[in-house]
């Protein structure tokens, strides 16, 4: 019988094609969620596929388990991912092929970030897992099978093991985010795969059961990943909070105006030509904003202006579709709908033209495709609230609009829409915060009072009483959460229970009249 020294190493894949897919799929990952969100922040991660506690376990997504894997929050990250991927995948998929090297990777994966889930709240993303899982399956094979190897053989893997470890540490204290449950998870995860799928490639096959074992995980670590990846993309395109809240804006000083503007950040500007000419800011693909402080000298009256422009424009080929009043801070201005077909789309181009506090009007036009108009309504909504001539102030709309990132400001601007009767970008607002923050208790209470009370297609019993007993489970003493599930069962025609909810707020809040006023309306 042979030494160990004397058997050699078992062949490899000539294209270990696994492993460059998964290296692809990992990259093509990182490139596609950083043109998504035009560089990476949390939100954009959280969009397209990552992990964490409230999306997985609360809200049933249990998808991103696989997905964050194709994921990474940075450049580092990613390429310490990367090689990692390379070095260890070649050596798991030559020994085990192609079908157990899957099984392993996605066991790994999955688990890793399943083990995340119970150390951190927040959000995770990358291969960690399934790095450190093709570590644990190596492993195995140095300690139950290290005969098949000859001794060069061996000094070369731990060589390549020992620089993966290193990596992984220097990128754990790059990135704190990065736990030890993940690493465990994959590790323990890896390990055991590669047991019960042994190296096949080295020991030959393991009989009809074995084999058909192997298809099987094979088979679902293969619809798993691909599952997961199409889900991550239908997640991310139905994510409107990218359009419905423009990212960070950053404020721009008009040239030779004393006029200042926020707009997200990597808007094209196209500085005016002269005093008093118009001024752009365009995100070809999306939208364009013009503005334009007439001169001194033209006319003060906004509504004047708003004549001109419903006389004039029509000639242009745009149909007037709507017009009213509308606050911009302390002021009242006009507000204009038109539609116009251009290069065969059907635009809509918002007007709204309103008194300045130095005494100028201000003509604002934002244009965007008209299917794309309410996705974007709050969008238009902020840039237009930003605009300032002369020294800037801050009103309660601007406190409301400024993080809307943050859901308590998302929930603050979908009650002043509401208030105002504008229910569809109330309910969009608020369902893109729900997104990001399934277990947000005010935002659950809000679309619930918006579902029972708002005016149709937007009065919604059901979906209220849904959304009401959310919040009152997150937050069972508040309240105003429990006068708003009374509100939501009264819709639902349901008055034994309103009666029973309004009762227990007044029960919580004694002192407040209004959950007394509740319990005698409803009690009649």
């Amino acid at each position: 019988m042979a030494t160990a020294e004397a058997v050699p190493s078992p062949p490899r894949p000539a294209k270990p094609i696994l492993t460059l897919a998964l290296l692809l799929a990992c990259g093509g990952g990182f490139a596609a969620s950083y043109l998504f969100g035009e560089g990476l922040d949390e939100a954009t991660l959280i969009a397209c596929g990552a992990s964490s506690r409230a999306l997985v376990v609360g809200s049933r997504q249990w998808w991103r388990l696989a997905s964050a894997g194709f994921l990474h929050s940075d450049l580092l990250h990613l390429l310490i991912n990367l090689y990692a991927i390379f070095a260890l995948g070649r050596s798991v998929e030559g020994l085990w092929g192609h079908r157990r090297f899957l099984a392993v990777y996605a066991a790994a994966l999955v688990c890793g970030n399943a083990a995340a889930l119970a150390e951190t709240q927040g959000t995770t993303v990358g291969a960690t897992g399934a790095v450190f899982g093709l570590l644990g399956a190596l492993g195995t094979l140095l300690v139950r099978h290290r005969d098949i190897l000859t001794r060069p053989a061996r000094i070369r893997l731990l060589i390549g093991l020992g620089i993966v470890l290193a990596l992984n540490i220097v990128l754990g204290i790059a990135l704190p985010s990065i736990g030890n449950a993940e690493v465990v998870g994959g590790l323990a995860a890896g390990a055991v795969a590669a047991v019960v799928l042994r190296p096949a490639r080295a020991l030959g096959k393991a009989g009809a059961f074995g084999e058909a074992f192997a298809s099987l995980a094979s088979a679902a670590a293969a619809l798993g990943i691909i599952g997961s990846l199409t889900m991550a993309a239908r997640h991310a395109r139905a994510s409107e909070w990218r359009s419905l809240i423009g990212g960070e804006l950053e404020t721009h000083l008009l040239r030779g105006e004393e006029l200042t503007v926020s707009v997200p950040k990597g808007w094209r500007y196209t500085p005016a030509s002269g005093r008093g000419g118009r001024h752009s800011f365009e995100r070809p693909g999306l939208a364009s904003v013009t503005i334009y402080l007439l001169p001194e000298a033209g006319p003060l009256d906004a509504a004047a202006v708003a004549s001109r422009v419903q006389q004039e424009w029509p000639k242009t080929g745009a149909k007037l579709v709507a017009k009213r009043e509308l606050a911009i801070g302390d002021q009242t201005g006009i507000e204009m709908h038109f539609r116009l077909t251009a290069h065969n789309e059907v635009q809509r181009q918002r007007v709204v033209i309103f008194p300045t506090r130095i005494g100028r009007i201000v003509s604002v036009n934002f244009t965007c495709l008209d299917a794309r108009y309410k996705a974007l309504e709050v969008l238009s909504d902020r840039i237009l609230h930003s605009i300032r001539a002369g020294p800037p102030t801050e009103n309660a709309w601007e406190k409301a609009a400024g993080d809307p990132n943050n859901p308590d400001a998302a929930v603050a601007l979908a009650a002043r829409y509401a208030q105002e009767g504008r229910f569809e970008p109330a309910e969009r607002l608020l369902l893109a915060a729900l997104r990001r923050h399934p277990s947000h208790a005010a935002a659950h209470n809000q679309l619930a009072l918006l579902y029972a009370t708002a005016r149709p297609p937007h009065n919604r019993p059901a979906d209220a009483v849904t959304h009401a007993r959310r919040a009152v489970a997150l937050k069972p003493d508040a309240p105003a959460y429990l006068a708003t599930l009374a509100l939501a069962h009264e819709a639902a025609g349901d008055k034994a229970r309103a009666l029973a909810a309004a009762r227990r707020a007044a029960e919580l809040a004694p002192d407040d009249a209004t959950y007394a006023d509740l319990v005698k309306r409803l009690a009649r």
